[in-house]
């Protein structure tokens, strides 16, 4: 399958446990590796700094990376940018979110949820987000 020239959309919020990794990681991997993007796009922006969560963000570059996928992370809080360059991912997990791009997720297509990964574009007409 070519590679999807939109970016794929990841919202992850929260208070991310160890549990939640493999709950919330698996079908976002399974969905980046079937739709190929060029660019996985990570708001973090609600996401609690803590391990479980660093977690999630490298398995997350992980399978973009295998998709031959670059990763861009927005609206991380400075404890988690700290957390990302204290283990050795800030090159992999570059921040976007203080670039004069802005944030990756500005003027873009929305409606991705904690445990979804949309291929599309656009949201759906009657998405609520």
């Amino acid at each position: 399958m070519d590679a999807d020239s939109s970016p794929a959309q990841i919202v992850l919020t929260g208070n991310m446990t160890r549990a939640d990794v493999g709950t919330v990681v698996a079908p976002i991997s399974e969905r980046v590796a079937r739709c190929r993007p060029r660019v996985v796009a990570i708001d973090a922006g609600a996401l609690r700094a803590n391990v479980a969560a660093l977690d999630a963000l490298a398995r997350v570059a992980l399978a973009a990376r295998r998709a031959g996928a670059d990763v861009a992370l927005g609206s991380a809080s400075p404890g988690l940018l700290w957390l990302v360059r204290l283990a050795g991912l800030h090159q992999v997990l570059r921040d976007d979110s203080s670039g004069t791009s802005g944030s990756p997720m500005r003027g873009k297509i929305r409606s991705v949820a904690r445990k979804n990964v949309n291929c599309a574009t656009r949201p759906p007409a009657n998405s609520s987000t």
